[in-house]
């Protein structure tokens, strides 16, 4: 589903939204963004569901890591 997240600010009542598919728009976006200072910036970046950087692939290739209890020794799980 796409998820219009950057409708956000006007659902809030304040700050901009700016929805990227391209690097063009990307560069347009960051340019408003930067120069708006008074309100907060959402932007909605849309990237390939196979654009991912090197260092993410090679965690989602790495093995999980156990997790372990908390260190305090009075530490229970609530139920």
């Amino acid at each position: 589903p796409n998820w219009e997240y950057h409708r956000l600010p006007a659902l809030l009542g304040g700050g901009a939204g700016f929805e990227v598919r391209t690097e063009g728009d990307l560069e347009e976006a960051l340019q408003q963004a930067l120069a708006n200072e008074k309100e907060f910036s959402l932007l909605n970046i849309h990237l390939d569901a196979n654009d991912i950087s090197p260092a993410l692939d090679r965690l989602a290739k790495s093995p999980p890591t156990v997790l372990r209890k908390p260190p305090y020794p009075n530490y229970h799980q609530s139920k």
